[in-house]
């Protein structure tokens, strides 16, 4: 039995196994953060609905989805920023690193839709499906609902691009990304001032964590590309090596 030669990459070095393992463990610790943010998120409603008799079981699954929903989003924010100031480079491979960040953020979308559809069964403020699909068109606060539904549809498009990269240009899709950091803000905008429980400290720590975390690793962001900018420059104006020709196998038998 003859053993075949190892796979070889171009520069002839062995080539390295796909890190399927750790690829598996990634999504598993996905899984069970998104498991953690939600029973945060429930815990954080219970304690709220304890001092409050009179609220219903669906403003309960809402408030629950939608903390949720905001805590995925924000970790989202913080992971592409922590990819883009290469913080995160080197933990995870780069095809596992963007595939928990896009799967992150579709998990977020997702809470944020049932965060929605579940006040369709709250008898107190009556939602139809007009009310949830249709911007601005609520009875309870409709500014800074229809500021969270519009957050919504923007998000559902920036997640879109990823399947789009390719056909829209790489420069492209990094503009559309940079839209994120505006619906973030609305999103926040639409937790403080649309939510019931704003006023409570657990949510205040929440909403100043997560900006002050996003605000800050945007700082270093803008900082970090300023930085690279000369390196770069520097780079591209160095001049190349001169190419050393090698002499062929012929010449070096006449040799």
């Amino acid at each position: 039995m003859v053993n075949s030669p190892a796979p070889r990459n171009s520069s002839g070095a062995p080539a390295t196994a796909t890190p399927t393992a750790l690829a598996d463990i990634a999504w598993w610790l996905i899984g069970a953060l998104a498991v953690i943010f939600v029973m945060l998120a429930l815990a954080v409603v219970s304690l709220i609905r304890a001092a409050t008799a009179d609220l219903t079981m669906a403003w309960f699954i809402s408030r629950g989805t939608g903390i949720a929903a905001y805590l995925l989003i924000t970790s989202s924010m913080i992971y592409g920023l922590m990819i883009t100031t290469k913080t995160a480079n080197g933990a995870v491979p780069a095809p596992v690193t963007f595939s928990m960040h896009e799967f992150i953020s579709w998990l977020g979308l997702v809470l944020g839709f049932a965060h929605a559809v579940a006040l369709m069964w709250d008898g107190y403020i009556n939602y139809g499906p007009a009310n949830i699909l249709v911007p601005f068109n609520s009875e309870y606060r409709p500014i800074w609902v229809g500021i969270g539904q519009i957050a919504f549809y923007i998000s559902a498009l920036v997640l879109a691009s990823f399947y789009a990269k390719k056909l829209i240009g790489h420069k492209t899709w990094r503009l559309i990304h940079y839209v994120s950091f505006i619906t973030f803000l609305m999103l926040t905008l639409h937790g403080v001032q649309a939510g019931t429980d704003s006023n409570t400290p657990v949510m205040q720590i929440v909403y100043i964590a997560s900006l002050a975390t996003v605000l800050f690793l945007t700082i270093m962001r803008i900082l970090t590309a300023k930085l690279a900018k000369p390196a770069r420059q520097n780079a591209a104006h160095a001049p190349k090596p001169a190419l050393v020709k090698s002499p062929s196998p012929e010449r070096m038998t006449k040799q």
